[in-house]
């Protein structure tokens, strides 16, 4: 591969989001993510359907008392809507890639008088980031409720995987109504990920609604919140949460601590063996993760930002296992930008120590720290606890998955992956040993990982017809 190259320009318009990058140093590249202004999250067939579904769910709740009367003088706040799962350790993991429009006409402007936004968008867009197909796969990022309330309605049975927009395809959602009549569309939920709970149900603030997906008018993972005051959800009642200068909806802060409109922060950082890839479903992200190397190996060193600010530095430092510094360098930022990825690659020396590295990155006053290993021996990206055993490997159509006694009645996530970190399947199972049919899986390598409270394991098979 040669790595003097520019990289060509990647797009994943996320709900008016075009995400592209470019590198032209040696070892380094990475860049920006640009939103565009092409399509709309919710059409007007959308929302007379949303609209007559909820209509109905009200009126039959209230005939049937379960909805009590809205009261005005109730005071709403908002908690933040996303919660990330206990099995992921990164600092943040999401953006902003839009705000209320304010422009009643053609023009577009936020409640901050700027132009996150695009033109008719209703909602507040978050989108995850970064890998935010990893991260839906592996239901990851979760979606709880701002604030108490009752559900009116649900939306579900769609596919989670728009890409290119397609405007026949109806959206998952949870619609909540609050004490005092407003009413908040939580859209875009992962397929068969939502709350369990029949309309009509009492929600508590931070409960759980779902995992963030890609359905409906959606071009990537993300949660499009939107809030009416009130019947109709027609613009007349619409609500923008955030308090700011433009904010022409409401003068009123809904927010029990309105996030600053732009917050710069170290999202994660990780290593890879590779270049990352970013794409739709049908190109497959590539995330190749790596936390185990080689002496002589190439490791590529990524950081992920949110709202990165010009003017600017990052500072990375590589800790070999004595605690002395390997190798550092400074990253001076330009631009601003609502999300960016930048990347450096080093190569191990041939006799480099064995033992844990510490990969660390400073951005305004906060430090990430990320650990990975350098071995004389072949690895399995094995993390010890969760251990089993697989067979027949290598295997035809099916193969079990045989647990140790220390967690065969445990709850367990199993994954198949390939080579590149794709999540093909994922069984979730408290069984000692598990078959799955891997028949519509190509010849080749894959990995079997097996996660518990306790740990997580991974071992490779072969796939050979």
């Amino acid at each position: 591969m040669n790595y003097k190259k520019e990289i060509a320009t990647i797009f994943i318009i996320l709900c008016k989001l075009t995400w592209a990058f470019s590198q032209n140093t040696e070892n380094s590249g990475g860049g920006e993510f640009v939103y565009t202004t092409d399509i709309q999250c919710i059409g007007p067939a959308d929302y007379a359907r949303i609209s007559s579904m909820l209509d109905q769910n009200i009126k039959n709740l209230h005939t049937n008392n379960l909805l009590p009367a809205s009261d005005r003088s109730q005071i709403v706040k908002f908690a933040f809507p996303l919660k990330k799962s206990e099995n992921l350790n990164w600092n943040n993991f999401y953006g902003i890639s839009g705000f209320v429009d304010q422009d009643a006409g053609n023009g577009i402007k936020d409640f901050n008088c700027g132009q996150r936004t695009y033109d008719g968008h209703n909602g507040v867009d978050y989108f995850t980031w970064p890998f935010q197909w990893y991260l839906l796969e592996n239901d990851l990022i979760h979606i709880v409720a701002a604030a108490d309330g009752i559900l009116i309605g649900k939306d579900d049975g769609n596919s989670s995987y728009s890409c290119d927009w397609n405007g026949n395809q109806n959206w998952n959602a949870v619609y909540i109504r609050h004490a005092d009549g407003s009413v908040a569309f939580y859209g875009h939920m992962k397929k068969n990920s939502l709350t369990g709970k029949p309309v009509g149900s009492t929600i508590k603030q931070g409960e759980y609604l779902g995992v963030v997906g890609s359905s409906g008018r959606s071009s990537g993972p993300h949660l499009h919140f939107e809030i009416y005051k009130s019947q109709p959800f027609t613009r007349v009642n619409l609500i923008e949460p955030h308090e700011g200068n433009c904010n022409l909806l409401n003068n009123n802060n809904w927010w029990e601590s309105q996030e600053l409109y732009q917050k710069p922060t170290i999202n994660t950082i990780i290593t890879h063996d590779d270049v990352i890839e970013l794409g739709c479903p049908t190109e497959k992200e590539k995330t190749y993760f790596q936390n185990e190397f080689k002496p002589g190996d190439r490791v590529y060193f990524s950081r992920f930002y949110k709202d990165q600010k010009k003017g600017t530095s990052s500072f990375q430092k590589v800790y070999k296992p004595d605690n002395s510094i390997w190798v550092q360098w400074q990253a001076n930022f330009n631009d601003d930008y609502n999300a960016s990825w930048w990347y450096n690659f080093y190569t191990l020396p041939a006799n480099a120590e064995t033992g844990e590295w510490r990969y660390e990155v400073t951005y305004l006053g906060d430090t990430m720290q990320h650990i990975f290993k350098v071995n004389t021996q072949s690895f399995s990206n094995n993390t010890d606890q969760a251990e089993f055993g697989i067979f027949p490997n290598p295997a035809g159509d099916w193969i079990s998955i045989k647990t140790g006694d220390n967690i065969a009645s445990y709850k367990k996530v199993i994954t198949i992956t390939d080579v590149k970190g794709f999540v093909l399947q994922k069984i979730n199972s408290n069984e000692a040993e598990v078959e799955i049919n891997i028949e519509d899986l190509a010849p080749g390598v894959y990995f079997i990982g097996v996660l518990t409270t306790s740990g997580k394991s991974v071992q490779r098979f072969i796939k050979n017809h």
